[in-house]
């Protein structure tokens, strides 16, 4: 990826969930380049440290905490957000919504509805968990803030064997319009980003190797997966003021899937 620091986010405190692997480890890379300070949350507390560690490899500027979170705990996420209070003296400026999981590759049929019970509460709960106590930090605090929040363009196209996945999916999109309007009065934007196929750990199972890639390239207008990279930096975008007429927007960074298909 070409160097585009340009430091848009230069004193802001960014939450990113997820931030072990991933979106949400490349999130914050891209970030902390762009000169925010970061909470690296994730269940994976090993993850965290990884990507704390790559950021200071880096030699980004930012004072940085990474924190263990479940986002479907209640309890832990306030916590997290007193924490983030107690630690820089305010509530953090973004949220980015990236902890999710993609469940078992099966058919509707053959779906146990234990996978979809746990996909709903880590994708849907845990991100509505999330945004809505960053969004009640904020309110108290009276400060204004940007929410970007993880769906897929796999609601859109709703693939086979990914029915519960897109679901999930399609629940995040409309949590993400909804909040758009009811907190746009407290100066809160709130947008989502949806990919495509992303080469992550999360989408390298449920196919041998090499299958997946060639799939890709018949389906998508680039030819290629995504690089998590590449969706960061749209992230990055949507929380920046770059983007301060954007709020219930819903972007697509698909490779043109749909341009192929």
């Amino acid at each position: 990826m070409a160097d585009l620091n340009t430091g848009l986010l230069r004193g802001r405190v960014a939450l990113v969930t997820g931030a072990g692997s991933g979106i949400g480890r490349s999130t914050c890379v891209a970030m902390a380049r762009e000169g925010a300070s970061l909470v690296l949350a994730d269940i994976n507390e090993a993850g965290a440290a990884e990507t704390l560690s790559l950021i200071q490899q880096d030699g980004a500027p930012g004072h940085h905490l990474p924190l263990r979170l479940d986002v479907t705990d209640e309890a832990a996420v306030d916590a997290v957000l007193r924490e983030v209070q107690r630690h820089f003296g305010r509530p953090a400026d973004i949220v980015v919504n990236s902890a999710g999981i993609m469940g078992p590759v099966a058919f509707l049929l053959d779906l146990d509805v234990k996978a979809m019970r746990e996909a709903y509460t880590i994708n849907v709960e845990g991100t509505f968990i999330v945004m809505r106590a960053f969004a009640r930090a904020l309110k108290e605090a009276q400060r204004g803030g940007a929410v970007v929040n993880l769906s897929s363009v796999g609601k859109l196209a709703c693939f086979p064997k990914r029915g519960h996945y897109a679901a999930t999916k399609g629940a995040v999109s409309v949590l993400t319009q909804t909040a758009s309007r009811e907190w746009a009065p407290l100066g809160i934007r709130v947008n989502a980003v949806l990919p495509g196929m992303v080469d992550t750990p999360m989408t390298q199972n449920g196919a041998p190797p090499g299958v997946r890639e060639e799939a890709i390239k018949s389906m998508t207008s680039l030819g290629r997966m995504a690089k998590p990279e590449e969706i960061a930096e749209v992230i990055v975008f949507l929380a920046s003021d770059r983007s301060s007429y954007m709020t219930g927007a819903e972007v697509p960074v698909s490779g043109g899937i749909f341009g192929a298909i």
